[in-house]
């Protein structure tokens, strides 16, 4: 997460903002902060972290826009 931030917007907080029209904002996690990782691949796509859990099934597959 500090790696991925260092290029995206410097903190965790200011994720929140970029996506605070996104219900749910997938950067104010009721498990607060989450690894970038868990939800961010590199070469694979995009899962939805919480939809692992089975909490917002809904946007599992869904890249946020």
């Amino acid at each position: 997460t500090k790696v991925c931030l260092s290029c995206h917007k410097g903190s965790y907080t200011a994720m929140a903002e970029v996506t605070a029209k996104v219900n749910p904002n997938p950067h104010t996690s009721h498990e607060g902060e989450i690894p970038c990782t868990d939800c961010h691949k590199s070469h694979e796509p995009f899962v939805y972290g919480c939809g692992k859990a089975g909490c917002h099934t809904e946007y599992s597959s869904n890249r946020f826009k």
